[in-house]
């Protein structure tokens, strides 16, 4: 049995059918990274610090969501924040903010946007003032915030959301489906 020899043209001729083939068989799949098509429940932490010349905060808090992928890839859904933060120093402070969140955009590009509710108190020079106030979340008026996904998977991921220098936001997101997750 004699073997012919290919030649360059059909060499790179089946190269590029075998890439047509392979990035045909791969549609279906969410746009990378980025979540599948269902509903996810997620849910985070909020930590860190700040210091400045008057002195320290300290933010705590948690993160939840809820989010439909729709087989578009595109996202709704809605989530809360709540953030304690208190502050050391002259002037010091004790906050608590509540913020309703709406969550849009697609797959690999979740954004959100919000109204946090804050109360607390201020204290300067040995007085003490009440604060209470509404402000958008992100704070940039008109701006959204990113879901960041540093770890997407079949039914599990996870991320972060950029809080600014000193404070961190990591969050993880389950698909709502019955059985065990294995990815």
């Amino acid at each position: 049995m004699k073997l012919k020899t290919l030649t360059v043209a059909a060499t790179l001729a089946l190269v590029v059918a075998a890439a047509l083939i392979g990035s045909a068989s791969s549609t279906g799949a969410a746009p990378k990274p980025g979540f599948l098509p269902g509903i996810w429940n997620g849910k985070g932490t909020i930590g860190g610090s700040v210091t400045d010349e008057v002195g320290t905060t300290l933010f705590k808090g948690t993160f939840k969501f809820r989010i439909k992928v729709a087989p578009d890839f595109t996202v709704t859904g809605t989530g809360r924040r709540v953030l304690r933060m208190k502050g050391t120093g002259d002037p010091s402070s004790t906050m608590r903010g509540i913020g309703t969140l709406k969550f849009s955009g697609t797959a690999s590009d979740v954004r959100f946007t919000g109204t946090e509710q804050v109360v607390g108190n201020i204290t300067v020079n040995g007085y003490t003032h009440p604060l209470r106030m509404t402000k958008s979340i992100p704070t940039e008026e008109g701006a959204s915030a990113p879901l960041v996904i540093k770890r997407p998977g079949k039914c599990r991921a996870l991320g972060t959301v950029p809080m600014g220098p000193g404070v961190t936001l990591k969050w993880t997101a389950e698909l709502a489906i019955r059985g065990t997750c294995n990815a």
